[in-house]
């Protein structure tokens, strides 16, 4: 047609972050040090300093789930067990208990892919 910028195939329109504007991998804009383990652990520190109880039950089980789906099944487990989460974890509310049982199917698929 005369105007092909609203075009399905056209990325402005089409993209997920359009809203943002126009996608670029210009290796300028690219974060080359990212490490989400450190990310992830100092979110986790945010929480546990600043968070209630119910959000710092799940911020320890999303960073055992995260140490545990990466392989780190020893570092996941030594923090689930000096944590004594699954002493308290009977305590909370049920959406939490879900995330714990899922961090803990994930700890045991880390345990059997090894280190």
């Amino acid at each position: 047609g005369a105007d092909d910028t609203n075009s399905p195939n056209d990325f402005k329109v089409s993209h997920p972050a359009a809203a943002l504007g126009s996608p670029s991998a210009l290796a300028s804009k690219i974060e080359i040090d990212f490490d989400p383990e450190q990310k992830i652990g100092e979110m986790c520190t945010f929480m546990y300093q600043y968070g209630d109880t119910r959000a710092q039950y799940r911020a320890l089980i999303c960073q055992i789930y995260h140490f545990a789906l990466h392989d780190k099944f020893f570092k996941a487990r030594d923090l689930l067990l000096m944590s004594k989460l699954q002493d308290q974890i009977v305590n909370v509310q049920v959406d939490t208990q879900i995330l714990y049982n899922r961090m803990m199917v994930q700890l045991g698929f880390a345990a059997f892919c090894g280190d």
